[in-house]
């Protein structure tokens, strides 16, 4: 099955519907030739009543059996193609959306909220609960055919009938905003357990295993709750869906008894007419009983739509020439959502390909935000982020990535070898990720280690140092030659040994023409870079040569008392308008 006819308006998983609903009309066709088929045995018992137990014509016993066997082979033919059908069509929804969706959660700092709901729709197209939609339509064929035998009985099913329709919707009206609630929570509590999780040392380190429980156990209390109070309705309208089924049957009976003393018609039709009335009311009563993962269903798809809608699909852009490292930023603003203050405002500024920038200022001054902005993570709300001229947007992220090099401030490696996290998870080339050990000069630390660069390093790099987590994410930024690199506070966990291979490196693709942007407190970085930005609320308040900025942002101080101890920096940092921002900066 393909895709066609995408447009702007619609998103991936709406044209994937439209595609799956030509295959559900075929279910639909099936559908209306396996309830047909189920007609087989209330006609065989019929005839078996009137005709050959009054006549004792084995001939048409055998012949009777003969028929409703192969009846019954086509049913359960049918039943299985339809089966298969819809579990294929589960597995091509997953197949179109599981890719991009993990994408765009990914590239977005999502969960994998949309992965479980995709999860739970695909569940549902292969359960009982579409097979009874499928099937109700179809309840009026059976309806028809008690009508047939007598119009008394049908009114009887008819009336069944509406009184289950009735407490479907009943059932609808009362569950729908209940379990809806408890599904928000429930979620929730999932992604909040997924965070702690992943937080467990700091957790564990600092006592917070009670406090954090409890908050957890409000939204799972809450998703408990709600979902208790919607089973609850459902069980008592699936327990009166049931009751009336089973009175409509003794009515049918009853009833066709009466009829049947009358000699109004046989006892076949009176046991032929309660079976047909059990199947027509069926499927509404498995609607009924399997609601909730109806809801589930419908919430899920609904959720997976607005997500989305809010990450379309870009179109695919043609590839451009390999990057050369020119980055320049275009009146650069980005706004996060909730908030009326932007992050980055009116950022300006240009880097020649080979040129290095250091910035620096004072927490929440926005330059992890703007690391995340120049590599594409963070879309820009107004202006643009230029490579060679052209805007991000416009790169294919494939071909883009490839070329840029990222440190983010909290290094994340993946479950894995050192040689697969470094060649970022892409076919291994040996060489290449020699060369970006050696450039890291991080080589002779992974040389020591046990199994060198096939060791494991666990879940997040668990087995590894902080120190050592940082140089080899500076080894797999290194990887491939980048054009550019981008690194937010890469010396944050290194000792003097690891500060020096940073530096070497540095000066090392200083040589090869990559352009730098390097996020440091630490002023032995800056000193070595061509350029230098403050930053303070988002703003840039300083931008020149290092030669020009670095006197006016940097004042040490040494205390005559402190002269034989470790020194204290002093760092001030002017900013327009006459205000200044102080910390200490240790110096190593």
């Amino acid at each position: 099955m393909q895709l066609i006819d995408q447009t702007k308006e619609k998103t991936q998983l709406q044209l994937a519907t439209g595609v799956a609903k030509k295959y559900l009309g075929f279910i639909a066709v099936l559908s209306l030739f396996i309830n047909l088929a189920m007609l087989a045995v209330p006609i065989y018992m019929l005839q078996l009543y009137d005709r050959v137990l009054t006549s004792r014509n084995e001939n048409t016993l055998y012949l009777l059996t003969a028929v409703t066997i192969v009846m019954l082979i086509s049913l359960a033919a049918l039943e299985l193609v339809r089966s298969r059908i819809l579990i294929r069509i589960g597995r091509w929804f997953d197949e179109q959306l599981r890719t991009w969706l993990v994408y765009l959660s990914i590239n977005n700092g999502r969960d994998s909220q949309a992965i479980r709901d995709l999860d739970d729709f695909r569940t549902f197209l292969t359960g009982p609960g579409l097979l009874a939609l499928i099937d109700a339509p179809w309840t009026p064929l059976y309806i028809a055919a008690v009508y047939l035998l007598h119009p008394v009985l049908g009114s009887i099913v008819v009336v069944g009938v509406i009184v289950l329709a009735g407490l479907a919707f009943l059932n609808e009206y009362t569950t729908r905003k209940v379990l809806s609630e408890a599904g928000y929570h429930a979620n929730r509590a999932h992604r909040f357990s997924d965070l702690v999780a992943r937080n467990a040392e700091a957790i564990r380190a600092m006592s917070m295993s009670k406090a954090l429980i409890t908050r957890w156990e409000i939204e799972r209390k809450q998703a408990v709750d709600l979902q208790t109070t919607g089973s609850d309705r459902i069980g008592i309208i699936s327990a009166a869906a049931k009751f009336s089924r089973l009175l409509l049957q003794v009515a049918v009976l009853g009833v066709g008894g009466y009829l049947a003393i009358q000699e109004i018609i046989s006892p076949g039709v009176m046991i032929t007419t309660s079976i047909i009335a059990a199947r027509a009311l069926a499927p509404i009563e498995m609607a009924i009983g399997s609601w909730r993962n109806v809801i589930i269903a419908r919430d899920a798809y609904q959720r997976l739509n607005q997500f989305l809608l809010e990450f379309p699909e870009s179109p695919s852009n043609m590839p451009l020439p390999e990057p050369k490292g020119q980055l320049r930023l275009d009146h650069v603003s980005v706004k996060a959502t909730g908030r009326d203050q932007p992050i980055l405002y009116n950022i300006n500024f240009e880097l020649t390909p080979g040129q290095q920038l250091g910035i620096t200022g004072p927490s929440a001054a926005g330059k992890s935000t703007l690391a995340r902005t120049i590599v594409g993570v963070m879309t820009s709300t107004t202006g643009a982020v230029r490579i060679d001229g052209f805007d991000i947007q416009s790169w294919s992220p494939a071909q883009l990535g490839a070329h840029i090099g990222y440190v983010p401030q909290d290094v994340e490696l993946f479950d894995g070898r050192i040689d697969e996290n470094i060649a970022r998870f892409n076919e291994i080339d040996s060489e290449a990720i020699i060369a970006a050990a050696k450039k890291a000069s991080v080589y002779d630390m992974i040389a020591a280690l046990p199994d060198g660069f096939s060791t494991q390093i666990g879940q997040g790099g668990e087995y590894l140092s902080g120190g050592q987590r940082q140089r080899i994410a500076l080894a797999r930024a290194l990887y491939g030659d980048p054009k550019l690199l981008i690194l937010d506070e890469p010396s944050s966990n290194l000792d003097s040994d690891g500060d020096h291979a940073l530096r070497n490196a540095l000066i090392e693709v200083r040589k090869q023409g990559v352009t730098v942007v390097v996020i440091a407190h630490r002023p032995n970085l800056l000193t070595q870079v061509d350029k230098i930005m403050v930053m303070e609320q988002g703003q840039i308040t300083l931008f020149g040569d290092t030669a020009e900025i670095l006197p006016q942002i940097t004042k040490c101080v040494v205390s005559e008392d402190a002269r034989n101890k470790r020194p204290a920096v002093k760092t001030q940092v002017k900013v327009k308008g006459g205000s200044s921002i102080e910390r200490a900066i240790g110096v190593t």
